[in-house]
């Protein structure tokens, strides 16, 4: 799945800055002037043509007023933003009292303006060292990223982890450029996984997979979201070996190599505001909704004759909603997650490989819920109902929180049809209890898990997060 590398992914308000202590006598929207100098500062390391490119509306700019001036800067400010390679980005405009009087075709006496553009760039390229340890795993992951690989805002991202617990591997390999302007991008996101995941009922499981298509990003005034979509091509080449002689049929049948190739279109739309201490890592107020779609066995779908395993649709819903109060000392948080696999060959026994399926966790399993007798989830439905507080005495604005949330989630097989979804009817629920520290990558968890459909009791856990740059 892409991750987007170097996107904006906060929302911004994007305002041109400009002086006004020398202008308090122009009418912005009115006089007419003329654009004389524009300076960027702070764009070292960048392809001047590039960047001449993404100013081009200010320097072709034909505007009669500062007020249309300002329209133009903002679309240029939009540009560098969506880049993702800045902290910030400000734009000012002065009278220029240097250069020679100018008038237009009227012979109307022109206002000479200046403007500067200050770019705060983040760091190039990093290379980080993060180590993961719960109850669950023990892992490390080493990644290297580069924000402007050839000078036009390039984006090249390669991770790596390693599970000491389970054995597992995984590397990936994410590029992305923008095409003609920085909201769109060309992106190509290759992973390759190695796992011995017992719930899947083999000794060990491997697959390679290729992304490649266009993110779109697009800012919304009125809600103050940022939009993303994303659609490309998906392929899949996948290896199970060793399948259990208990296991069951769904995972016997794909025994061996398998082949998947998919179209998937997925969209996200936010205003998430942050605790700003925590890093964009702690939401306090906003919204998120995610939709992601995917179509998999194309070549079937169109000839029949093809012949493929899978013919499929799939849906994943995600939405968010966190409202704090009292000074950010109170914060409620909610989430729904909605997911189901129709399976276009169910008449005629087609299948659904099980690393496609749905795996939701609810608070006090210790594995995934799934229906009776098989492998993953065709289709669920799932909540969480969350409360953070002020940890004691500990000042608001430190990214620490005490929390406690209930969950659920219901499950059913995949569908052949809408009629199918009344099968998610059977709930587990769970509770979560604890103290969270989230800032950047370094977060730690201590925290208590209870399933309310068990006579079991609750058990503690603890997870820690530690992330160091080189």
């Amino acid at each position: 799945m892409a991750h987007f590398g170097n996107l904006l992914t906060v929302p911004y308000t994007f305002k041109v800055d400009y002086t006004i202590g020398k202008m308090n006598s122009i009418d912005i929207d009115t006089t007419p002037i003329s654009l004389e100098k524009l300076t960027v500062e702070g764009a070292d390391g960048f392809n001047p043509k590039f960047i001449e490119n993404v100013i081009s509306p200010l320097l072709q700019s034909s505007t009669q007023s500062i007020g249309d001036l300002v329209k133009d800067g903002n679309k240029v400010m939009q540009q560098l933003r969506f880049l993702g390679n800045f902290r910030d980005v400000k734009l000012l405009f002065d009278l220029d009292t240097e250069s020679k009087p100018k008038f237009d075709e009227f012979n109307n006496a022109l206002t000479n303006i200046t403007g500067t553009i200050h770019l705060h760039p983040l760091p190039k390229s990093n290379i980080r060292i993060k180590n993961v340890h719960n109850d669950a795993y023990n892992y490390i992951n080493a990644s290297y990223s580069n924000n402007n690989v050839f000078g036009s805002g390039e984006n090249l991202t390669i991770n790596s982890m390693y599970n000491f617990r389970t054995l597992s591997q995984n590397l990936n390999i994410y590029f992305s450029k923008p095409t003609i302007n920085t909201s769109l991008r060309l992106f190509g996101d290759f992973n390759s996984i190695k796992t011995n995941d017992t719930i899947y009922q083999s000794a060990n499981q491997n697959s390679s997979s290729l992304q490649f298509g266009l993110i779109k990003q697009k800012y919304c005034k009125h809600s103050g979201a940022l939009a993303t979509l994303t659609g490309g091509f998906n392929i899949v080449n996948r290896n199970i070996h060793d399948v259990d002689d208990s296991a069951n049929d769904e995972v016997k049948i794909y025994a061996g190599e398998s082949l998947k190739n998919s179209i998937f279109l997925n969209i996200l739309s936010t205003n998430m505001k942050f605790l700003t201490s925590s890093g964009f890592k702690l939401p306090m107020n906003g919204f998120s909704v995610g939709v992601n779609n995917e179509v998999s066995g194309i070549a079937s779908l169109i000839d029949a004759s093809s012949h493929s395993e899978d013919q499929f649709y799939k849906l994943n819903v995600n939405l968010d909603y966190v409202k704090s109060f009292l000074g950010n000392g109170l914060t409620f948080s909610s989430n729904f997650k909605f997911g189901s696999i129709l399976n276009f060959n169910a008449l005629n026994g087609g299948t659904i490989h099980f690393q496609d399926k749905f795996y939701p966790i609810v608070s006090g399993n210790e594995t995934p819920i799934m229906p009776l007798k098989s492998v993953g989830a065709g289709s669920f439905l799932s909540y969480n109902f969350g409360v953070y507080t002020k940890a004691g005495l500990i000042d608001i604005n430190n990214p620490i929180r005490l929390y406690y949330s209930i969950n659920g989630c219901t499950t059913s097989n995949e569908i052949s049809k809408i009629g199918e979804l009344k099968n998610l009817n059977d709930w587990k629920h769970g509770l979560d209890v604890g103290l969270v520290y989230n800032k950047g990558e370094n977060s730690a968890r201590l925290s208590w898990k209870q399933s309310l459909d068990s006579d079991k009791p609750g058990k503690f856990g603890f997870e820690v997060d530690i992330a160091g740059d080189l």
